[in-house]
């Protein structure tokens, strides 16, 4: 059984109506250009009013009709030349017949897709040339006061179509796109009666919008301060400044919220500020010091971390201090409780960690007995 063709060229038939209509619509073109030049000479010797003005305007009518006129032509031209080159190969053969691999399919597919687009581009370039054409043929054919009554027609149409438009465009949310296709209208028709009603549409709605947005942004920043998180506070009250630059309430929000974030920052540096001042009255250095690491590494250019950071390595010295205090008041209750053991390996780390200190010296003469008294004593 023969198998049909995957693809097929044009008939011969689709080839030459298509030149026809091409042909008809040069010819049209050239016509409409030659009889606007004629009837504009016509009228201009009737009003015996002949200048250059007017034979520059029948010499534009011309040239434009003709030229439009050529360039169908050529096109017509070139299908008629590939419709025949399509009719020349005769039957198909093996190879045109051959079911295609699926890498051909898939560029088949494409080649085919991209052909069928241009041709529905050119066939849409065509007919709005034939639709203008047209357009224009009849405006010839009206009398003056009949051209002024179409255009004001399609003016109306137009305000019409603009109008349409802008609703959509902010029933949307697409403001922007609604306020520029509302200018248009106002540089094109400002005369328009409904384009007033329209700009009170956008700014109602714009301002309903904006409403929205800034009362979720206030509920949203008012949740992150209850939180203690002014920094994300602030990044959405600016977000909020940046879309609504406009707006008042936009900026006075973000000044809030800048103005707590500082009130809160400046109490927390003044509380560590505070931790570190008791704890170091109180010799409690490890405390102060973790204090200071804390409000140095939040707060790094304040005021506050730079007396700190002053101080830091004096709190460093007297931490490490009071953690061998401890480990040897922990040792002696070790070995007070015969947990020799324990109190060794402690007095080992000491030793190794903290070898500068005057305790980790009186271990380490100390260790050969404490080595002694663990190797009697029993794992519990």
């Amino acid at each position: 059984m023969n198998e049909q063709p995957l693809l097929r060229e044009p008939t011969s038939e689709q080839s030459e109506l298509l030149v026809t209509s091409l042909n008809v619509m040069a010819g049209i073109s050239a016509a409409i250009g030659t009889l606007a030049a004629a009837g504009a000479l016509s009228q201009a010797a009737l009003r015996r009013a002949l200048d250059l003005e007017l034979i520059l305007l029948c010499a534009g009518w011309l040239v434009a009709g003709w030229a439009i006129g050529c360039v169908l032509w050529a096109i017509s031209w070139i299908v008629r030349l590939l419709g025949s080159r399509a009719g020349d190969g005769g039957g198909p053969s093996a190879e045109s017949t051959r079911l295609p691999r699926l890498d051909e399919l898939a560029s088949l597919t494409v080649g085919e897709t991209a052909k069928q687009e241009s041709a529905r581009r050119g066939g849409a370039l065509l007919q709005r040339i034939a639709d203008e054409l047209v357009e224009l043929r009849e405006d010839l054919s009206l009398s003056p006061e009949q051209r002024v009554a179409r255009a004001d027609e399609r003016r109306r149409e137009q305000l019409a179509q603009g109008l349409d438009e802008i609703r959509s465009a902010i029933a949307a949310g697409q403001f922007v796109l609604a306020e520029e296709r509302l200018d248009h209208l106002a540089k094109t028709m400002p005369e328009a009666p409904d384009l007033a009603s329209a700009r009170n549409a956008l700014a109602d709605a714009r301002g309903a919008a904006e409403a929205q947005k800034l009362a979720r942004t206030r509920a949203t920043v008012g949740e992150l301060m209850s939180m203690a998180a002014f920094d994300e506070a602030v990044a959405e009250a600016d977000d909020l400044a940046r879309q609504l630059p406009d707006s008042t309430q936009a900026t006075d929000l973000l000044e809030r919220v800048r103005r707590e974030a500082d009130t809160f920052a400046s109490q927390q540096r003044q509380k560590l500020y505070l931790q570190v001042a008791r704890a170091t009255e109180m010799h409690h250095w490890r405390a102060a010091l973790a204090a200071a690491r804390q409000l140095a590494l939040t707060y790094p250019g304040s005021a506050e971390a730079g007396e700190v950071i002053a101080k830091m390595d004096v709190l460093a010295e007297n931490s490490r201090i009071e953690e061998v205090r401890d480990r040897r008041d922990r040792i002696a209750d070790l070995l007070q409780r015969r947990r020799y053991r324990l109190a060794v390996e402690l007095a080992e780390d000491v030793v190794a960690h903290f070898p500068d200190t005057q305790a980790a010296k009186e271990l380490a003469g100390q260790m050969d007995r404490l080595r002694k008294l663990a190797a009697k004593d029993r794992p519990s």
